[in-house]
């Protein structure tokens, strides 16, 4: 009963209707993308176009696929967009993990031998930063945090905006 009071202020939300025009700074609030989302966008005819990211321009909206290829939507044809909040937080788990993995390349960035610096930090460097990574210390301490804002973030009901043409 406690979950239903709770989750209940998070799933309800009518759509929001507003001109293409203004989706630009109404949903993209990082610019002119989205990243870490989930999409669903509805043109005209009724079909529905799934996404992980998308990017708003004067006259189409472009929507990169589950496949990593984009699909171009004139903006005369968007009726109306759903975004979710999926995956918003757990990738900066991944992304802060990878840093140790990543320091034996980013060291040696711009050596004229690149292929010995290449084999001698990660034979020599690579076992002592992955052993005793702060970073790690980090991801492992913050995980539980981002995990537990991604499952808030599940709860809540996606943002609908109405394209009004």
């Amino acid at each position: 009963m406690v979950f239903l009071i709770v989750a209940f202020p998070f799933t309800c939300r009518a759509a929001e209707k507003i001109r293409y025009e203004e989706l630009q700074s109404r949903a993209a609030l990082h610019g002119d993308s989205l990243g870490h989302r989930r999409f669903k966008v509805t043109t005209l005819d009724g079909k529905v176009h799934g996404g992980q990211d998308f990017t708003v321009e004067p006259d189409r909206l472009r929507i990169l696929l589950r496949d990593n290829t984009w699909r171009d939507l004139p903006n005369a044809q968007v009726s109306k967009i759903e975004i979710r909040k999926k995956g918003g937080y757990a990738h900066k788990i991944l992304e802060i993990g990878q840093l140790p993995i990543a320091l034996p390349l980013i060291a040696c960035e711009g050596e004229n031998r690149k292929a010995r610096c290449l084999v001698t930090s990660t034979v020599i460097f690579s076992p002592v930063v992955l052993a005793f990574s702060p970073v790690w210390a980090y991801t492992a301490a913050t995980a539980p945090f981002y995990l537990a804002a991604e499952g808030i973030s599940r709860l809540s009901s996606p943002q609908i905006f109405q394209i009004v043409h």
